[in-house]
């Protein structure tokens, strides 16, 4: 994230506290296997999250962050395939939300791949009164007997993260990077 922020801030002083950190979203996707990946499929429009190093984003025409991942609805009602990296969870999230016809990268994120439901339940029984927020790509596989209702029913136990529309509103098409 601190390489992203410099290219985009290239004047201004990027502070990174430990230079060893690293995201298993990034370490899983490496440049030569993403690159072969969007080889494949010269016809899909090209979506990444914002956790993947800049040589990734580089081959991407849509760079996103979980609040705004949905602007792939858009892409679907014109048709376009879309090749998504590199959280699946995120990925799968996408497709049931949009319908959209999507070929994902199998990367995750092992902080959000711990959420487990037998942790989460015990949490509830010792907290009955709270709520739980939960990043909307992910309430299903963290707590799947209580994931989000349908609107109109009653209020579920957990309580989907999902972006405001005035965030979806500010993402911008980027151009795509040519051909390496």
């Amino acid at each position: 994230m601190g390489e992203s922020a410099k290219i985009l801030s290239p004047d201004k002083r990027v502070l990174m506290p430990d230079l060893d950190a690293n995201c298993s979203l990034d370490l899983g996707c490496p440049t030569d296997a993403f690159g072969a990946f969007c080889d494949a499929d010269p016809d899909c429009t090209v979506v990444v999250y914002a956790n993947t190093r800049a040589a990734v984003k580089a081959r991407a025409d849509w760079r996103v962050t979980s609040s705004c991942a949905l602007v792939a609805r858009a892409m679907h009602a014109d048709g376009q395939k879309i090749l998504w990296a590199p959280d699946r969870h995120l990925g799968d999230y996408i497709r049931r939300e949009t319908g959209a016809d999507m070929v994902s990268w199998q990367g995750i994120c092992i902080v959000h791949d711990e959420f487990k439901a037998l942790e989460l339940e015990l949490l509830m029984r010792q907290h009955p009164a709270a709520r739980v927020l939960v990043q909307a790509s992910r309430a299903r596989a963290a707590y799947p007997s209580r994931a989000p209702r349908l609107p109109g029913s009653r209020a579920p136990p957990i309580a989907p993260h999902r972006p405001s529309r005035a965030t979806r509103s500010k993402v911008a098409r980027l151009p795509r990077a040519p051909p390496r």
